[in-house]
């Protein structure tokens, strides 16, 4: 079988990699290319951990990509998992999150395991920790290099005998139950058995009638803070990645080959189109990071600023994946709505989806189209 996947993010590129394991014949295309500067697989890093709640879905696919990402790097002989272990904070809102997915964790063999306010302020004192009623650590949850990693994966996918082409696919006329082909910018069809789009933020736009009113895409900004000279206490491994669950959920990285130290804000911004709008940051957005990063890292209060990047979320109503056949049409299928949190698991992504397309296998219910269909709300990432 022959397979056109357009889109070589986190999903995309996955996918192909999959299916090129499973026997089948792949075409990748990105008119981009992986990893670039305004896909939501783009910038420097992704957290990956384990914690879900008492989901246990997410909690086994997310243990199945801590293996396949950790042989992926055997493989490929390039360094993309960097497992610095995760604070999980707990101020505002209930550790139930928490605590209800520790029994779901250790039946995958991962861990997480609570620890007391006196016991993390002496493992990490640079982390202010009057408001924090209970704290959580799991040890095997780190970071993964995002647009390295889609390159990788790119380049093990042309090893592997598949192909890749920079070109911008769109999606031709549906007839007879089937697409009959992509539309190819450059001009010109291309054919193949089956096809994928897992074009993140793209996928509304290229699939109004379905896709317009059930994926929506929001603004989410990143920022970079640069260290106190001579200071170790917020460079990795040295410090953790962390997640604040509290009046907004926050998260961050610690610096990395001197790339500064990451904060993030998770809450859903304005409504962004991926093509045509600026990144540039807000001042009212860094305003509220920089109040937040001197609350919680007191030592970085008056931290410069060193970097900056406008990404974004393709968001569910549910704040589940999309991983389905197009209702209309036996040979294409759909894979996005990664919803903030799908990077880390693109390996189980692809997995699910190959087996879809090669052995017609359905994914979970929950990825399903008429799960999001009938979802009423949407949610935020971590209650998924």
């Amino acid at each position: 079988m022959h397979v056109a996947v357009v889109g070589a993010g986190a999903f995309g590129g996955w996918i192909a990699y999959q299916l090129l394991q499973q026997g089948a014949k792949v075409t990748l295309f990105d008119h981009w290319g992986p990893g670039h500067a305004r896909a939501s697989s783009g910038g420097e890093t992704r957290l990956i951990r384990g914690t879900y709640g008492n989901d246990e879905v997410y909690t086994r696919l997310v243990a199945e990509a801590f293996a396949e990402w950790e042989g992926f790097q055997k493989r490929s002989g390039q360094q993309v998992y960097f497992p610095t272990g995760s604070l999980w904070l707990f101020s505002k809102s209930d550790d139930g999150y928490a605590r209800s997915a520790m029994p779901l964790l250790q039946a995958q063999g991962l861990s997480l395991e609570e620890w007391s306010i006196a016991e993390t302020r002496q493992r990490y004192p640079q982390v202010y920790l009057g408001d924090v009623q209970s704290v959580f650590w799991e040890k095997e949850a780190g970071y993964l290099m995002a647009r390295k990693a889609c390159q990788v994966v790119k380049e093990e996918i042309v090893k592997g005998g598949g192909q890749f082409q920079m070109e911008q696919a769109l999606p031709g006329r549906i007839e007879g139950a089937g697409l009959t082909g992509l539309k190819l910018a450059s001009g010109g069809r291309f054919h193949a058995d089956a096809y994928v789009f897992a074009c993140g933020p793209w996928m509304p736009k290229l699939f109004p009638a379905l896709l317009g009113d059930l994926i929506t895409i929001s603004r989410q900004e990143i920022h970079y803070f640069g260290l106190p000279p001579l200071s170790k206490d917020y460079q990795s491994p040295n410090f953790p990645i962390w997640v604040d669950m509290g009046e907004r959920v926050m998260y961050g990285v610690s610096d990395y080959d001197g790339r500064g130290f990451k904060v993030a804000d998770d809450t859903r911004e304005d409504p962004f189109d991926p093509s045509t709008a600026d990144r540039e940051v807000s001042a009212k957005k860094l305003q509220q990071i920089r109040s937040y990063l001197g609350y919680r890292f007191p030592a970085l209060k008056n931290a410069p600023m060193t970097e900056a990047r406008v990404c974004q979320y393709s968001n569910s109503p549910n704040g589940h994946f999309l991983l389905d056949q197009h209702p209309e049409a036996d040979n294409l299928f759909l894979a996005g709505a990664g919803c903030g949190h799908g990077f880390k698991l693109g390996p189980s992504v692809g997995r699910l989806m190959a087996e879809r397309i090669m052995n017609n296998t359905p994914t979970p219910r929950e990825f399903q189209l008429e799960s999001l269909l009938s979802a009423g709300i949407q949610s935020n990432q971590f209650e998924h």
